[in-house]
C-alpha cells in the first residue's frame, strides 16, 4: 500500500514540474510562484520520505512474520532530495526578496 502511494506521489510531483517549472521564464527565473512551488515539492518528498520509512517497516514485518522479502525503499536518497529541493526553494525565496528590495529603492 504504502509502495502505491510513494508512486502516486512520485507521479504527482512530476506533473508539478511540468505544469509549473516549465513556464519559468529564464530571464526572470525568482519569482514567488517559483519559489512556491520548489517549497511544496519538498514538502512532497518529505512525505514520501516518511511513507519510505513506514514501508521499509512494513518490509521488515513480512519478512520477519511471513518470510516474503520486499526490497527495502531507499530512505537516505528520499531525505537527501528532499534537503536539497528545501535549499534551492529557500534560495528561490531570498532571491524574491533581493528583487523585491531592488525595485522598492528605484
Amino acid at each position: 500500500i504504502f509502495t502505491a502511494a510513494i508512486l502516486a506521489m512520485k507521479a504527482f510531483i512530476a506533473y508539478i514540474v511540468v505544469r509549473d517549472l516549465s513556464e519559468v521564464k529564464l530571464e526572470n527565473p525568482f519569482t514567488a510562484d517559483t519559489a512556491w512551488t520548489l517549497e511544496w515539492i519538498s514538502y512532497i518528498l518529505l512525505g514520501i520520505t516518511f511513507l519510505a520509512i513506514f514501508t521499509n517497516i512494513q518490509a521488515a514485518w513480512l519478512l520477519k512474520n511471513m518470510g516474503v522479502p520486499i526490497p527495502n525503499a531507499p530512505v537516505e536518497e528520499y531525505v537527501f532530495v528532499t534537503v536539497i529541493v528545501y535549499v534551492i526553494s529557500l534560495v528561490f525565496k531570498r532571491g524574491v526578496e533581493l528583487i523585491n528590495q531592488k525595485e522598492a529603492k528605484g
